[in-house]
């Protein structure tokens, strides 16, 4: 009788264990977040997960938050962070069945999603990383979108109409930087405003005026360069068509 108990607490468990969020991830890391994605949205079921580091307490990501320095700096003065930094967060990809189909190593210790229609067949999911402004001008969110399909996830690129090559869209909201959809006639187009500096040019700065659109199933990145000088308003920033390219 008590070897029949044994055998049914230990095979409860392994039940647990196997339902742990944590045993989808690598060990010390625990769930930050999930995203269920249905057939008809995205043309996949199953679910993203992001994960973070389990010692990474949602109040410490609300002090990274709040702190005008990066991450590592903010941080510095945890105790339990001291020797060991938090890991980088990671995305999961789960198929219905909970099966992890891939995972992806993030730059920073969280991330966030959300979903986006860009005007597709199907939608995107926008993967945020480090919500906090920090100091300097070209320090804040990065921004890149995820396209899921039955196979893997990976980052958009956009075929850069200059160059000639496709690069992963990258949209950073800064003092020198910002972002924003827009509608379009062929569903939506992604607005950005980067001003760079340039010693070599008499103005110093340089302001790009980026247009993502896509023209069936490729996107396309246009730049308008303006020898100017420009700075964000935050959630009141003017993005004027005129000034992007067609």
């Amino acid at each position: 009788m008590r070897h029949t108990l044994n055998m049914k607490a230990l095979s409860l468990f392994f039940v647990v264990l196997l339902c742990s969020p944590r045993c989808f991830g690598d060990v010390g890391m625990d769930v930050y977040q999930t995203f269920s994605l249905d057939e008809h949205t995205f043309g996949v079921a199953g679910e993203i997960r992001v994960l973070k580091d389990s010692r990474l307490l949602r109040s410490d990501i609300q002090l990274f938050k709040d702190s005008p320095m990066d991450i590592g700096t903010a941080f510095t003065g945890i105790k339990k962070f001291e020797k060991n930094p938090p890991r980088s967060a990671q995305l999961l990809f789960l198929n219905q069945a909970k099966k992890v189909i891939q995972k992806i190593t993030m730059e920073k210790a969280y991330a966030s999603i959300k979903q986006v229609s860009l005007g597709s067949r199907k939608n995107f999911i926008l993967v945020t990383e480090d919500d906090s402004a920090g100091w300097g001008s070209y320090n804040g969110p990065i921004t890149r979108i995820l396209e899921v399909n039955r196979q893997k996830m990976q980052w958009l690129k956009a075929m850069d109409s200059v160059k000639h090559k496709k690069e992963t869209i990258v949209l950073m909201k800064s003092v020198k930087a910002n972002w924003k959809i827009v509608q379009a006639q062929s569903g939506n187009d992604v607005l950005v405003i980067e001003s760079l500096f340039n010693p070599e040019l008499k103005e110093s700065f340089f302001t790009n005026y980026i247009r993502y659109h896509r023209i069936n199933d490729q996107w396309i990145k246009s730049v308008r360069m303006k020898p100017i000088a420009w700075e964000s308003n935050g959630t009141d920033d003017v993005f004027d068509p005129k000034d992007f390219p067609e």
